[in-house]
């Protein structure tokens, strides 16, 4: 599942990006973005089913590359591939994220990120601009 959303009307605060030095705004910018996603993060641990509690320690959030030094881009999501460590301990891949949040032919859909994402919406931006300040 895909979802992402943009913030509307931060032209002010892009001109006072401007006059930061660089170096200091794409440290802000990209401690704002990871802050605003970890909120999806702890919620959508809260919401998924924990039968083994393997799903839940594979919500992560992942920092991807940006198109621009403008931007910072993180995306929430479920690590399909987990470390050598993990796979030592007895928690294998956890492939099957997809399957509980949409349901299968044969299991009722169990959703837990797109509720953390409608529900934190607002909490995530304010976040990112308590982070920013």
């Amino acid at each position: 599942m895909d979802a992402s959303f943009k913030m509307l009307g931060l032209d002010k605060l892009n001109k006072e990006l401007k006059k930061i030095p660089e170096e200091f705004r794409t440290k802000s910018l990209a401690s704002s973005t990871r802050a605003a996603s970890v909120v999806f993060v702890k919620k959508a641990k809260i919401n998924v089913v924990k039968d083994s509690g393997s799903l839940e320690s594979a919500i992560r959030t992942q920092k991807k590359k940006s198109p621009s030094k403008w931007l910072s881009k993180y995306q929430v999501n479920i690590n399909p591939r987990r470390k050598k460590k993990a796979l030592a301990l007895g928690k294998g891949s956890i492939y099957y994220g997809n399957m509980v949040e949409n349901g299968t032919s044969k299991m009722a859909a169990q959703p837990f990120m797109r509720p953390a994402f409608a529900s934190e919406k607002e909490n995530s931006v304010r976040q990112f601009g308590k982070t920013l300040d």
